[in-house]
């Protein structure tokens, strides 16, 4: 039987809470080792009796892992990223990778590499609606996400909508369609709200992403003649009751996290790669169009 996968992880925040812990808790291909976080209380109250440390420096030297989850500061992803691969330890990058597509660029091509958090490609769901697109483009892509933070209740505060949901809204458009944005128009882009439509060709995607608005999370596909060939939604007030009712039992996070670190252990140990797995090239390209929509508000369609 093939050993799990020892896993070290850094930020020990609402996504380790809610989503991570849960995720290696249900799962035999990775256990986690390690962790850490500036915060010893964090360490301890999210991981009690697991070796804890300040830095991914120390955890790096003393901690015998093989992969490595920063789930903290953005201001310190690519930094540690690149320290891990320099060790010889593959790393999983959460969301954003960096705070541009320039800062991000030190991520591609790391050996091991770098892979990115971006876990909505690991929902079934979206998987499917990614297969059908290969036989049968649609011509209008509609995505929205939206969370209020406070919801959330991030430890450290939170970032600009942009940078908060951003990253997994315009990685959905690129991955659903395996298409590159040709350009695109900004209609809004504040710290709270964003909307912004993508020029990828054969395909129109548009893009909506609120702070100021309950979790939902939408994706619409629709043919030249405007018919919905294709949808998925999740959240809304209906569905938030539903949530609330099963409080117990582990959510679409939870599962889609899994998945992801399932993928990334059967990479490592059988080689077998998957193609939901985003790379470093894949970061940037998403920093990118995010980039351009935080400069381009008022400027009509903006080439890319």
């Amino acid at each position: 039987m093939t050993a799990p996968l020892r896993v070290g992880l850094v930020g020990c925040g609402r996504l380790a809470e809610r989503g991570y812990l849960p995720a290696f808790t249900q799962m035999d291909a990775v256990s986690l080792v390690a962790v850490a976080d500036l915060d010893a209380a964090r360490c301890e109250s999210l991981a009690p009796g697991l070796p804890a440390y300040a830095t991914v420096g120390d955890l790096l030297t003393d901690a015998d892992v093989e992969l490595l989850v920063l789930a903290h500061a953005v201001e310190a992803h690519v930094a540690d990223a690149c320290a891990a691969s320099a060790v010889g330890v593959t790393s999983l990058v959460e969301k954003p990778p960096a705070r541009t597509g320039v800062e991000a660029e030190p991520l591609v091509g790391l050996d091991p590499p770098a892979w990115m958090g971006f876990n909505r490609r690991f929902d079934p769901a979206i998987t499917t609606m990614r297969a059908q697109f290969a036989a049968a483009p649609p011509a209008v892509l509609e995505l929205e996400l939206s969370i209020l933070p406070s919801a959330w209740g991030a430890l450290d505060g939170s970032e600009t909508v942009l940078l908060d949901l951003g990253p997994h809204v315009v990685d959905l458009a690129l991955w659903l369609t395996g298409c590159s944005p040709a350009r695109l128009r900004v209609q809004r882009a504040t710290a709270r709200n964003a909307e912004f439509e993508l020029d990828l060709g054969d395909v129109r995607a548009s893009v909506r992403l609120s702070h100021e608005r309950a979790w939902c999370e939408r994706v619409v596909a629709r043919d030249s003649r405007g018919l919905t060939v294709a949808s998925f939604e999740r959240g809304g007030l209906a569905r938030r009751v539903v949530e609330r009712m099963r409080a117990r039992r582990p959510g679409p996070l939870v599962g889609s996290l899994a998945a992801q670190l399932a993928a990334i252990a059967g990479t490592l140990r059988e080689g077998t790669g998957d193609p939901r797995l985003a790379g470093g090239e894949d970061g940037v390209a998403v920093m990118r169009v995010l980039d351009a929509v935080a400069a381009a508000e008022g400027s009509g369609w903006v080439e890319l």
